[in-house]
């Protein structure tokens, strides 16, 4: 690598801005991390403070003169003060070894631990290199709380590129930030850079793509107006909710597993073809920590396998669906030693945009006797979302019968999660496939939970005549969930940038998409329970009282989130119809992925299904030594 390019790669503008995300994003914490303070030097409790550090000279980009360089700067709501105190730290020209600034007593600068006097501390705000070569130049800044650990806050890093003595000639360099080249971080994972002399505009325009951990398609990251969490990273054509546009400089990466991970970044012109100069390519490399679970709850990996949805079936076997893949495969579980089947029980060519593909699956109450299985998928054209049933006939789908065609696809936002109810009922959730005013449209069978008959016909009892409709009002519900003390109905809905739900079904009720969302609009139905600070939640399991789980957790909630890669309790009233408590039931910070299926099996276990860039595995949720019995 070249003296420029290993330059270019220690300068940037950290931007971490923490957006929310529209499908929904995680939250980086309520309290202000260590060395935050209120302007006095003292901790604040406030979280709504911008803590950042800012070069006042020489400029960036600057081309100074031969001789000592003066760096200025400042700080927003962060005293550096001296030692065992919140401080600074520097990189120069990609050196592995960081300097120290301490201000306070001691008034100072470290390097590998020892005072230094190049360069030299001037003031509380500045410090001066006397014998800086001349050349071009990049420092990275860091706010450092007083354990020694960076500082997370919103523009706790920034960088200086800079000459001196020599003009720089303008070249397209793209800059990875953060995380640090081969650093472990916890996830989800905010991937921050800086492009120098080139523009990242909207598509049309010349942008950026990434690739991740080897995949030969790119994303495509845009920015420019009317650029958000929805459009700014496209992939295969769509919305992903892998990746998420959080910033102009930086996007946020969801279920990566723990292990290593690699990002190459390719600035591109608007024709989506690769500038020819090695300073528009760069490679990050990290590590996401393997970590111990928090909660009550742990993981058992089961077996590998990516599942969108997840039916158990007599006869020891679980069903479940790949996604873009096209399949539905079977796991035989007798025994515990679980074995997937070497030939696919089903498979359909499906729609590749965005969330498309194949999506839900339910098992017939009555499969042992007439084999049926249910399955939704988008269709190749992506244009239209199909419920089908087929006869398992010794281990092969036959006979498929389309039960309903024709919902409105989108590469979001398409539902397909079905569930049978205590009434033997299929129920079958649509999302409003990213146009909002479907959801309140009697006329579309969008933004809607459906009730169907077996053979797909409206059942009379249905509460508007002629319609599958069963409730309405959902933007993009993941979740079917039948109470066992019940009957009664529960479904999860997804927020837009905030309140993410989980909702008691009324027949007939309108939930309020998209007039609102959340509580206190006397017009529509209150959720029981929201999420302010959106997860993506997916599915639910209302725990059978049959579960091998200590009988504090019978009949209470579990729903999973994508985002986070969490399971969230929530412990009903008496009446099992009103939420009385929430808490977080497991947490491995993302070690699994994003939390996508999720089912109580027959040996009374709950399993779900974890989701990561390289790959996803189904595990079993275990009770963990120390949790109340």
């Amino acid at each position: 690598m070249s003296r420029r390019s290993r330059l270019y790669q220690a300068s940037v503008v950290l931007f971490v801005a923490l957006t929310l995300m529209n499908c929904s994003s995680g939250s980086d914490g309520s309290a202000p991390p260590p060395g935050t303070t209120n302007g006095g030097g003292g901790t604040s409790g406030s979280s709504n403070q911008t803590v950042g550090i800012t070069i006042a000279s020489p400029d960036q980009n600057a081309s100074t003169a031969s001789g000592p360089v003066t760096i200025v700067y400042s700080t927003t709501n962060f005293t550096i003060g001296g030692v065992g105190q919140p401080h600074m730290r520097f990189v120069l020209d990609g050196d592995p070894n960081p300097y120290t600034v301490l201000n306070g007593n001691d008034k100072k600068i470290l390097y590998n631990g020892v005072e230094t006097t190049e360069p030299e501390w001037l003031s509380p705000t500045s410090f001066r290199f006397n014998n800086l070569p001349d050349g071009q130049h990049a420092i990275v800044f860091q706010l450092v709380n007083a354990n020694g650990t960076d500082n997370q806050a919103v523009g706790s890093s920034t960088a200086l590129y800079f000459s001196k003595g020599v003009a720089g000639a303008p070249v397209p360099t793209i800059v990875p930030i953060s995380p640090l080249s081969g650093s472990e971080v916890p996830g989800p994972v905010t991937v921050s850079f800086v492009s120098l002399n080139h523009s990242i505009g909207v598509n049309g325009q010349s942008h950026l793509h990434f690739f991740v951990d080897g995949d030969t398609e790119p994303h495509h990251f845009y920015n420019g107006p009317g650029i958000d969490d929805e459009n700014g990273v496209v992939y295969k054509g769509g919305h992903t909710h892998l990746v998420h546009w959080h910033s102009p400089t930086s996007f946020r990466m969801f279920a990566l597993g723990a292990g290593q991970h690699q990002v190459q970044f390719v600035l591109v012109d608007a024709a989506h073809q690769p500038l020819a100069n090695p300073e528009a390519m760069q490679i990050l490399t990290f590590s996401v920590a393997q970590s111990t679970a928090a909660g009550d709850f742990d993981l058992e990996p089961m077996i590998d396998a990516s599942a969108n949805g997840m039916a158990f079936a007599p006869g020891d076997q679980l069903f479940y669906t790949d996604g873009k893949g096209g399949n539905v495969w079977v796991i035989d579980t007798a025994g515990g030693a679980w074995q997937r089947r070497t030939t696919p029980f089903y498979h359909t060519e499906v729609g590749q945009l965005g969330e498309q593909g194949l999506a839900g699956i339910a098992i017939d109450p009555n499969y042992a006797t007439n084999k049926f299985v249910y399955i939704y998928f988008s269709t190749p054209d992506q244009q239209r979302n199909r419920l089908v049933r087929v006869t398992d006939m010794n281990g092969q789908a036959g006979n498929e019968q389309i039960l309903i065609d024709g919902i409105l696809a989108a590469d979001q936002h398409n539902g397909g999660v079905l569930l049978f109810g205590a009434d033997g009922k299929l129920y079958v959730t649509v999302g409003e496939a990213t146009q909002d005013n479907l959801a309140q449209d009697p006329a579309s069978l969008n933004g809607k939970i459906l009730r169907i008959n077996t053979d797909g016909s409206i059942p009379a009892d249905n509460p508007f005549p002629g319609s599958r409709t069963w409730l309405y009002g959902v933007r993009n519900s993941f979740g079917l969930a039948v109470h066992p003390a019940t009957n009664d109905l529960w479904f999860t809905d997804n927020g837009p940038t905030v309140n993410d739900e989980v909702n008691l079904a009324a027949k007939g009720g309108n939930y309020g998409w998209p007039e609102t969302t959340g509580k206190g609009d006397p017009r529509f139905i209150d959720p029981a329970f929201v999420l302010e600070q959106p997860v993506g939640i997916t599915n639910i399991v209302a725990l059978q009282a049959t579960s091998v789980y200590p009988s504090l957790y019978h009949n209470n909630l579990f729903f999973t989130d994508y985002v986070e890669g969490k399971i969230h309790r929530l412990v009903l009233d008496p009446s099992f119809k009103t939420v009385a408590s929430d808490s977080v039931a497991l947490d491995v910070q993302n070690a699994a992925g994003g939390l996508i299926a999720f089912k109580q099996g027959p040996d009374g276990y709950m399993y779900v299904s974890g989701s990561t860039s390289s790959g996803g595995s189904i595990y079993r949720v275990v009770l963990n030594p120390n949790a109340p019995q």
